[in-house]
């Protein structure tokens, strides 16, 4: 493997992981202070909250499985490029880790708005 393949495959570990880690932070975050935030919630309000718990917890599912998907490419033992991250088994859970990430992050935003 080649450095510059080496290196593509360190970025893409390195966003699933972050990804990762801010979905379980915003939602650990929201969890722990929801009660101080808005005490009194409207339905909406907690419709969208209990949304973006769901999306973020999706973000972080897909994440693990995006990793191990880089992890079981990384194994194979035929040599390796940088195209090889563009596979469906990492490209689908990627992409849909980060949509289902901005999708909570949002979601969140929305309801921290919507309290104040």
């Amino acid at each position: 493997m080649d450095d510059e393949t080496k290196a593509a495959f360190a970025s893409a570990t390195e966003t699933v992981k972050n990804t990762l880690t801010l979905a379980s932070a915003i939602l650990t975050v929201s969890v722990t202070f929801l009660k101080d935030v808005n005490k009194t919630p409207s339905n909406l309000q907690t419709l969208t909250l209990e949304a973006s718990w769901i999306c973020l917890l999706l973000s972080a599912a897909l994440s693990i499985f995006t990793l191990a998907a880089l992890t079981g490419t990384l194994a194979r033992a035929r040599p390796l490029t940088c195209n090889a991250l563009y596979s469906v088994n990492i490209k689908r859970p990627m992409s849909a880790a980060l949509i289902f990430f901005l999708l909570g992050l949002s979601l969140t935003a929305a309801y921290g708005i919507s309290s104040v």
